[in-house]
């Protein structure tokens, strides 16, 4: 996270009202700032992509990247999440932890072995959508998110399974984002995150906004509780832990499926000096996704999985797009040619809109008559974090 940036942002926002500063420059620096923090977010990335495989030859390894403001940045590599101690203000409850665990094997998504109990808490402090969380790891490695209704007032009385979700080496952080509301809930877009011990509390950086979110209250135990803003969620968002790297969150269960992808590259018609099955030359296939599926990463979307699982990067694949800005709807062609059905400017985010999930497409680019899109993500470039989002 770059302070000063977050500072120029809230600053450019806040002094709007009061200096006369046309759209286009507007948006031009705004587009310059989340340049420069996607590029650190990308440097973190691979970072903890690379983490995953030394951890695994030397305990306790360094990863140095960079921090995109030109000097050197450590990241310390996070012990694994079963290793993690309890915490939370109700971690001594054992009775509300056993029926957190029970709430999680009792549902379709139980676990097949022992749990313990990573952190039982509230948060500490009052708002109008509170909610109690309990998370746990079973032995197979996975995390569950067991929590009380969104509510004013936090009542433990009824527990819910919340979310679910795979946990990698190195991971530096857990959490979800729940992105829509249970029945039972009074408030929508709530999100819970715990950094690795001694580490301060998560930030969601998401690329589904223009402003940062902030951490709203910074806790010593490392959590984080948080209401985002519509628009935010799992697939368009992860938890930045200072010094530590960036996690992807998971989904709430009511929320579109979505989770990591394993994406293989094809080069020449091979996969890893394999002949490739799939009928192309150059190209990336997404093993362990379903036909349909969107392919995403935290700073936009990549393409859509076809029948063969190869994964579509052309624009025009994307169908609808929208500029959330001025609510204009247009459509792309492959060659990133833009045709609006409205008044757009420079630098305005196109976003693929499906309901209530929204996905960065790129930014506009060009004049009116020949506006283009310069897109979010590189379709030619093997992406450090991937995720598939299925909208059926």
């Amino acid at each position: 996270m770059i302070v000063d940036d977050d500072a120029a942002v809230a600053r450019l926002r806040r002094e709007s009202a009061m200096v006369h500063v046309a759209a286009p420059a507007a948006e031009s620096v705004l587009r310059r700032v989340h340049e420069r923090r996607r590029v650190q977010r990308q440097h973190r990335m691979q970072a903890i992509a690379a983490l995953g495989v030394v951890v695994v030859a030397v305990a306790g390894a360094l990863l140095v990247g960079r921090d995109g403001s030109g000097g050197p940045h450590v990241d310390t590599a996070a012990k694994p999440v079963a290793e993690w101690s309890v915490r939370g203000s109700l971690a001594g409850d054992t009775e509300l932890i056993a029926r957190a665990e029970q709430t999680w094997r009792g549902s379709p998504h139980r676990p097949s072995g022992a749990v313990r109990a990573l952190f039982a808490g509230t948060p500490p402090y009052s708002g109008t959508a509170n909610f109690a969380v309990v998370a746990l790891v079973s032995a197979e490695g996975s995390v569950a998110f067991v929590t009380t209704a969104v509510a004013r007032k936090v009542d433990t009385g009824e527990l819910l399974l919340r979310s679910v979700a795979r946990v990698t080496p190195g991971q530096p952080a857990i959490g979800f984002i729940a992105s829509r509301a249970d029945p039972r809930d009074t408030a929508a877009g709530v999100a819970f995150a715990l950094a690795a011990p001694g580490s301060a509390s998560p930030e969601v950086i998401s690329s589904a906004v223009d402003t940062p979110l902030g951490v709203p209250y910074p806790l010593s135990d490392g959590s984080l509780w948080q209401q985002v803003p519509p628009g935010v969620g799992a697939w368009n968002s992860v938890l930045e832990v200072p010094g530590f790297g960036v996690a992807a969150p998971a989904a709430g269960l009511l929320d579109p499926p979505t989770g990591p992808v394993r994406l293989r590259q094809v080069v020449d018609g091979h996969v890893d000096g394999v002949a490739a099955t799939v009928g192309v030359r150059d190209g990336l296939i997404a093993e362990d996704a379903a036909p349909g599926d969107l392919i995403v990463t935290p700073d936009g979307v990549l393409g859509v999985v076809t029948d063969s699982l190869v994964v579509d990067t052309s624009l025009s694949a994307l169908g609808e797009v929208t500029i959330p800005r001025s609510g204009v709807s247009g459509v792309l062609s492959d060659e990133g040619a833009l045709t609006a059905r409205g008044t757009v400017n420079p630098t305005n985010r196109v976003v693929l809109a499906r309901g209530d999930v929204e996905i960065v497409v790129g930014r506009v680019t060009g004049s009116a008559g020949d506006w283009r899109v310069e897109r979010a993500v590189d379709p030619g470039k093997l992406p450090d974090l991937a995720m598939r989002v299925s909208l059926r």
